[in-house]
């Protein structure tokens, strides 16, 4: 998959699965466990990825390959700091993610060795129920640009989903006084 610029959407509005779109083709799915949890699925072409979180504050995602529980990838997210979470492959290669513009609930991949910019995440509705996905490098090998694709979208729906929790949090403080 070559991302240039692709489209993510949910499913329905009560499902918990999102679907990356090029066009009408569907590219990539998204499962979450729940509103709260960086637990869920990945299906990236052919590939299938189970995702485990630990943490509340600091998490520690193990994203595994279906069928494969040696080596698995792992990412260590934080809520607070200039670098959101790091995304070591087991092979070693590693990413970073990072909030571009947290009012707009936008995200992206870096490369963690240049710094720069390889895939951005960029919501178009209020409620973060869709968004787009744009590519800014040619040089990734296809199934790791599938997997940072599907697994940033997962990540910005749950960091913004929390992010909107907290809103409505702060709201309802602030209305009944």
């Amino acid at each position: 998959m070559s991302i240039k610029e692709l489209h993510w959407k949910k499913s329905t509005a009560n499902s918990r699965q999102f679907s990356i779109l090029d066009g009408l083709a569907e590219l990539c799915k998204i499962n979450r466990k729940n509103i709260i949890s960086a637990a869920g699925g990945l299906e990236t072409g052919v590939k299938r990825y189970r995702i485990k979180s630990q943490g509340v504050i600091n998490l520690t995602l193990t994203i595994s390959e279906e069928g494969q529980n040696a080596n698995p990838n792992e990412m260590e997210l934080k809520w607070i700091g200039p670098d959101n979470g790091k995304f070591v492959l087991a092979s070693g290669e590693q990413y970073l993610w990072k909030c571009t513009d947290l009012l707009r609930g936008r995200w992206a991949w870096l490369d963690a060795a240049s710094q720069n910019r390889l895939i951005a995440f960029k919501p178009t509705d209020l409620l973060h129920r869709s968004g787009n996905i744009e590519s800014e490098c040619n040089n990734l090998d296809e199934d790791i640009e599938e997997l940072l694709a599907a697994l940033g979208t997962h990540l910005t729906v749950f960091f913004n989903s929390w992010i909107m929790i907290g809103v409505l949090f702060i709201l309802l403080i602030v209305l009944s006084r």
